[in-house]
């Protein structure tokens, strides 16, 4: 028989689990029905707002606890949430936005949000001169220095570790609000709307899809992204499609984006994307058309009138095949194909410069500016261009010229001038 002590201990403990079912059931119920009111959290979730803006101040409508039902698990709904920084301008805020807690997280006795969702957002960020992104309109200091966003990023992205909230977030659901980006002493200022933007983390894998309007000085574009990768981005797969996009009115000049802002002109497109954190590019293909516009190589400027590519990128050579390339730079007219290989500034403040080696049906050129306009078919050339020095090297090329075959090699400079073609 159980001692007395004893049995008394085990009634008493199945009454207390008993009655914490009931309770649990209780509050299930209870919480069906709707949020139930949570203000004790508004000082604890304003004060943690406020410190991820400088001089930032918040503001709180409703705080309850929700039970969501499709997510299976419990949560905080938030709704007219605001911050604003020292010069009373909006940062952030929300008409809605919704945490859950994740299961995995509570088990390591670390409780994070598993989801989040917002809707009529406004969410301001700006970039410094050194090419630092920060929430708000001034940012400072090198991108380096691991900022908010950037520690936002790592942490989405990679493996769920305690100390880092956001890495046990396993769904993210944006829709129908406003970024805006501002470069600081630069030429970028936007905002954009999101219709979706969703992101859901499970099994070690992540897919991301995003469909965004961006107002850039009045004409609008638009960008669809899906993409799928491992934890830690250890593996990628990334779709785009674009319409009407100015490369250089979107991406700051500064910072990683600075080669995406080397065009300017309206672009029309998609491309795809294939990355291994061990082997860099594995692949990458684009098919696009530009209006008339100009694209930047190191310091130097070049203007076009048109611009159609087909493209794919090698990983084994580091080279890009081109498919077909037109363009249309009066007075150069190109019909052709080959490889190209960009070869970027060097530390040692070595120039860019752009190899090629081409071959195409036709091209129409003037040899001097100014003169007549020649056609030359069954064109081959290869060389080199350093757009920054306008110096031309042609390692051999050839064409036929008024049905003659005439070769050549050699240096032009003067002839092409620091301005380009």
């Amino acid at each position: 028989m159980l001692r007395p002590a004893l049995k008394h201990g085990l009634e008493a403990a199945v009454v207390l689990i008993l009655a914490m079912i009931a309770l649990f059931g209780a509050g299930a119920m209870r919480l069906a029905q709707g949020p139930v009111r949570a203000d004790f959290l508004k000082p604890m979730i304003i004060g943690s707002l406020e410190r991820q803006v400088r001089g930032g101040h918040a503001q709180l409508g409703d705080v309850g606890i929700v039970w969501f039902e499709q997510a299976k698990s419990l949560g905080v709904q938030m709704e007219n949430l605001s911050v604003t920084d020292q010069k009373g301008r909006s940062v952030l805020r929300a008409g809605r936005v919704q945490a859950a807690m994740a299961l995995d997280s509570v088990l390591v006795f670390a409780p994070a949000p598993g989801r989040i969702a917002a809707s009529d957002f406004f969410l301001a960020v700006s970039v410094s001169p050194q090419g630092r992104y920060e929430l708000g309109y001034e940012a400072l200091g090198r991108p380096e220095e691991l900022t908010l966003l950037g520690r936002l990023f790592a942490e989405v992205t990679g493996h769920a570790k305690r100390g880092q909230w956001a890495s046990f977030l396993h769904d993210v659901e944006l829709t129908g609000g406003t970024l805006s980006l501002r470069q600081i002493g630069g030429p970028v200022s936007w905002s954009g709307y999101v219709r979706q933007l969703t992101l859901r983390k499970a099994l070690g894998r992540l897919d991301l899809v995003g469909d965004v309007s961006l107002d850039q000085g009045g004409q609008r574009a638009e960008l669809l992204i899906k993409a799928k990768a491992a934890e830690g981005l250890r593996e990628a797969f990334i779709l785009g499609k674009i319409r009407r996009l100015n490369p250089a009115k979107i991406f700051p000049s500064v910072g990683v984006t600075r080669p995406l802002s080397a065009l300017n002109a309206q672009v029309d497109g998609q491309g795809s994307l294939s990355y291994a954190l061990n082997q860099g590019i594995r692949a990458a293909d684009v098919n696009f058309t530009a209006g008339a516009g100009q694209i930047r190589f190191g310091k130097a400027l070049q203007r076009f009138d048109r611009a159609e590519a087909r493209a794919t990128y090698d990983p084994t050579s580091g080279e890009v095949e081109l498919e077909s390339v037109k363009l249309k730079a009066a007075p150069l007219q190109l019909d052709i194909k080959g490889r190209l290989r960009l070869i970027p500034e060097g530390r040692n403040k070595q120039p860019a410069r752009l190899d090629f080696d081409l071959q195409g049906p036709q091209a129409v050129m003037a040899f001097v500016p100014g003169s007549k306009l020649q056609t030359l078919e069954s064109l081959y050339v290869k060389g080199g261009y350093t757009p920054e020095e306008g110096h031309l090297n042609l390692a051999k090329a050839g064409a036929v010229l008024a049905g003659a075959r005439v070769t050549a090699s050699g240096d032009l400079m003067q002839a092409l001038g620091k301005d380009g073609l």
